[in-house]
């Protein structure tokens, strides 16, 4: 299953992201696609048939994911692999059903986590907000608010619309930090994965000392623990929703 919201914080998460556990692999979860995110630049895209996707493509607790969304998430994620050398052919029949299967579990996935976020009250502050904006300006090298207005203009967005879409957009994650409680990385912890990552470039460069790099090595641990809790949240609230796909 894979995991979109495990990074939604981050430039390219939502989703586990966002992150949401769309997919059958844990793999590709930086494929996360947050569509919150301003598109500067758009990879040529093969046309795909849809006539034959319905207009609803699942339904969650009576709440009707549509088409439309769904084409979108599809090119997205088609986007994505071509940008990123996907193995297969976008184009071939089996990466097709492999990227629809993929781009309606994560609009699922999506909903179920919006709609127990909602349940649970999850706040998301402005801080949180401004500092996804801080890391999505970072990626995007934007040097001022004027560059990220002039970007946003062409999509018929203000500054503050897209912050409204952001702070929506972090629900899902929040609600998966809230509830999985991960606990910070014992020392022992650290230590093995270090150790993992010593004998892992073993003839290469002279590695670096623990301490430059714990830090990562503790965000790295976290965002493991986190994506496994994202994993069994998801399954529980496909049990316990009503939960109907059509595609």
């Amino acid at each position: 299953m894979q995991n979109k919201f495990v990074l939604g914080i981050s430039a390219f998460a939502l989703a586990v992201g966002l992150a949401a556990c769309s997919g059958e692999t844990d793999e590709n979860a930086e494929g996360q696609n947050d569509q919150t995110e301003p598109q500067t630049e758009e990879a040529e895209i093969a046309e795909t048939n849809f006539d034959d996707i319905p207009d609803v493509v699942a339904t969650i607790n009576g709440v009707d994911l549509l088409k439309d969304d769904f084409v979108v998430e599809y090119n997205n994620a088609k986007q994505q692999q071509m940008m990123m050398g996907g193995q297969g052919d976008p184009s071939s029949t089996e990466v097709d059903e492999q990227l629809k299967d993929q781009s309606v579990n994560f609009l699922v996935d999506t909903e179920l986590l919006t709609q127990a976020s909602n349940e649970a009250d999850v706040e998301v502050t402005d801080e949180d907000v401004n500092e996804q904006l801080d890391q999505i300006k970072a990626m995007y090298q934007l040097e001022s608010d004027e560059d990220l207005e002039e970007i946003l203009s062409g999509q018929d967005l203000t500054v503050d619309e897209f912050k409204a879409q952001i702070k929506e957009s972090m629900k899902p994650q929040k609600y998966i930090e809230q509830e999985a409680q991960i606990e910070e990385p014992s020392d022992e912890e650290i230590q093995s994965t270090y150790d993992e990552i010593i004998a892992a470039s073993e003839g290469e460069e002279e590695p670096p000392p623990l301490e430059d790099v714990e830090d990562t090595i503790v965000e790295q641990l976290k965002a493991q623990k986190t994506s496994e809790a994202a994993n069994d949240i998801l399954e529980d609230l496909r049990e316990e929703n009503e939960v109907e796909i059509f595609v």
